[in-house]
């Protein structure tokens, strides 16, 4: 199976998302840049406005959110850097909403050719 430059940089920007977060936590500057570059090289390859407004959207709202539950004291992040969030959080949420965006358009071209 041939995965068109779309897709791949969308897997391959979730794989590095992930393995950002799991080896870059601490490092708090570090994960941030890290998530920045991957979210922009998605975001450069996908060129899609759709994604893109989806991407800010989320990007605001997700931490947002958090952040509301982080003061409510539900959970607390290890090394927060601001209002009980960690920097890069808001391009994690950002990174992942192009990965489920983009999932969901390439899955729904299955469902259109029955």
């Amino acid at each position: 199976m041939k995965l068109s430059l779309k897709t791949a940089s969308v897997v391959l920007g979730y794989i590095g998302s992930v393995s950002a977060v799991v080896l870059l936590w601490r490092e708090s500057f570090m994960l941030t840049l890290t998530l920045f570059v991957i979210s922009a090289l998605m975001l450069v390859v996908l060129r899609s406005k759709k994604i893109t407004a989806v991407y800010v959207f989320v990007a605001l709202w997700g931490p947002l959110t958090e952040a509301i539950a982080i003061a409510k004291g539900v959970w607390r992040y290890e090394s927060p850097d601001f209002f009980g969030l960690p920097l890069w959080l808001p391009f994690l949420w950002g990174a992942a909403s192009i990965v489920i965006t983009y999932s969901y358009e390439y899955l729904s071209r299955f469902k259109d050719k029955k």
